[in-house]
């Protein structure tokens, strides 16, 4: 009797795995990216806003038919790091719901993040993403690499919803 039982608790723990597997990491966090804050070895970020653009930029960018440009307002700041870091757009990524991932570009955009010392003073600006239009499944990814842990990252859920402003600057 008890290796039937054993066996039936094995295989009811067996199918759970794949019903949450099935879910969405992002699904509950869609709510919480702007304004959430995430800190990595002493220094934080927190995503102000995010925004959706066909054209972009002092140069007038045009995305290509059928993504848009993703542009993502961070805040980045020491809350009690001993050091100093070096902010840096290309720590940024996006992730698809698919799983591809997409470096940040730069647009000329007003504001746009550039590397700069966050030691002090916090430092913010604008990240910029080509993305496809309709998904919604679109992660953000902080990747930055501290020599004390290498492999650390942040992620924010940022697939948008609503509407796409036609220009951007």
């Amino acid at each position: 009797m008890r290796p039937i039982a054993t066996v039936a608790i094995l295989f009811a723990l067996a199918g759970f795995p794949r019903v949450a597997a099935t879910t969405p990491s992002y699904s509950l966090q869609r709510v919480l990216a702007v304004g959430r804050r995430q800190t990595i070895e002493g220094f934080a970020v927190t995503v102000r806003s995010v925004e959706r653009a066909r054209e972009a930029g002092a140069a007038d960018y045009v995305a290509r038919r059928g993504d848009v440009f993703l542009l993502v307002s961070i805040d980045i700041r020491r809350v009690g790091a001993h050091g100093s870091y070096y902010a840096n757009a290309q720590d940024f990524h996006v992730e698809t719901a698919r799983g591809a991932v997409v470096d940040s570009d730069g647009f000329g955009l007003t504001g746009e993040l550039r590397t700069r010392r966050v030691y002090a003073r916090p430092v913010d600006g604008v990240i910029g993403f080509e993305v496809p239009a309709t998904d919604r499944g679109l992660r953000l990814l902080w990747q930055p690499a501290f020599d004390s842990s290498p492999d650390a990252q942040a992620a924010w859920a940022v697939g948008t919803v609503g509407e796409t402003v036609s220009y951007y600057r």
